[in-house]
Parts: structure tokens; C-alpha cells; sequence
């Protein structure tokens, strides 16, 4: 069943030829696009570290949870399903998201770890916390010599009482606070690519 989600996440997600919109450029691009009345996004930059690296770090993200910046707990609910927290700034409330998570390996060095979201027993809806019932992406590893140019793709929906204005820096924020939590558990840092 697992392979089946996966197909079903990656026919929601952008196709190749999609618009995207640029909302910064520097160490880290990152642009969104518009598919039908669902908003993706992505982040990429170079990482300074081996791609053997960050795949064992995104692998075993349980394990490294207290070293991600963006994120308050991630809870291991079945080998490859996590509850994840994340943290979210001031007065807003937090988010959280319960997903199946598959590593795949594909030609030329290139993984994807691909998460789908999922219900389980297990993750209760938690008062104060902002369920992403529907939050699903990936990250896209390619190798470059002795770093990584990593991809993070989301489906950019935040839920609850977020004003329309402020989503570009919501945006903006999520993609960089990934790369940047990626660098740092790798011990790496952030480039353009």
C-alpha cells in the first residue's frame, strides 16, 4: 500500500512544467506556484555536506529532532510514519502534521524522501495545535561533489487563522528555516547553487 500513496502524492504535486514565482533569491531560492486552489513551495541551495550525509540525517530524523531548529518533537508512530510538531513563531498557534515517510533511491545518486500525510490512532489532534491533515512534500538530494543540492517541495497550507498577507513571509520563512535545520544537523552551511 505504501507504493500506492506515494503515486497519489506525487500526482498532486506540481508537474515539471509549472510557473513558479520567485519570493527570494539568495543562499536559498525559493518560489511557489499555483495548482488549481493548492499552493506548493519550494526552497534550494547547495549544502556543504555529502549526500550520504544528509540522507542518513533525513533517514533518521527522530533520532536528530532536538537539533532541528523548526521543529518541536517528532514522535516515531510505525517504522516509517512520524508525528511531527512544529514550532511556530509568537502568538500563532503550532502545527502539526502526521505523514509516511519513503526514501527513495534513483539514478545518478539522486534520493527523494517523499512524505504523505496519513490518520493514525496513535496522534490524537492536540488542543492549541494546528493539524496539516493535508501537508505533503519532499526533498530532492542531488550530489555535488562533496555537497548537496537540496530541494525541499511542501504544500504550502498553513491552516488556522493565518492572514493572507502574511503567508509570502510564512513561506519564505518555512523554506529557509529547512535548509537551514538540514545544514545544521549535517554540520554544514547553507550556499547558492
Amino acid at each position: 500500500m505504501g507504493w500506492w500513496l506515494v503515486m497519489l502524492s506525487s500526482w498532486a504535486m506540481p508537474p515539471s512544467d509549472a510557473t513558479w514565482t520567485l519570493l527570494s533569491e539568495g543562499a536559498e531560492r525559493i518560489e511557489c506556484t499555483e495548482q488549481g486552489d493548492v499552493t506548493w513551495c519550494r526552497s534550494s541551495a547547495k549544502v556543504t555536506a555529502p549526500i550520504d550525509k544528509i540522507v542518513g540525517s533525513l533517514s533518521d530524523m527522530a533520532k536528530n529532532a532536538n537539533r532541528f531548529e523548526s521543529i518541536l518533537s517528532i514522535r516515531t508512530l510505525e517504522t516509517d510514519v512520524m508525528h511531527i510538531t512544529l514550532d511556530f513563531p509568537g502568538i500563532l498557534s503550532d502545527r502539526d502534521y502526521v505523514a509516511r515517510y519513503e526514501m527513495q533511491e534513483r539514478e545518478n545518486g539522486v534520493h527523494v524522501l517523499v512524505w504523505t500525510p496519513i490518520k493514525h490512532p496513535n496522534a490524537p489532534h492536540v488542543k492549541g495545535v494546528v493539524r496539516l491533515d493535508d501537508y505533503e512534500g519532499e526533498w530532492l538530494l542531488e550530489p555535488a561533489g562533496s555537497s548537496t543540492v537540496v530541494t525541499y517541495l511542501w504544500h504550502a497550507s498553513y491552516g488556522g487563522s493565518l492572514p493572507a498577507f502574511a503567508l509570502p513571509l510564512a513561506r519564505k520563512k518555512t523554506g529557509q528555516e529547512a535548509l537551514k535545520d538540514i545544514a545544521v544537523v549535517n554540520d554544514a552551511k547553507v550556499s547558492s547553487r
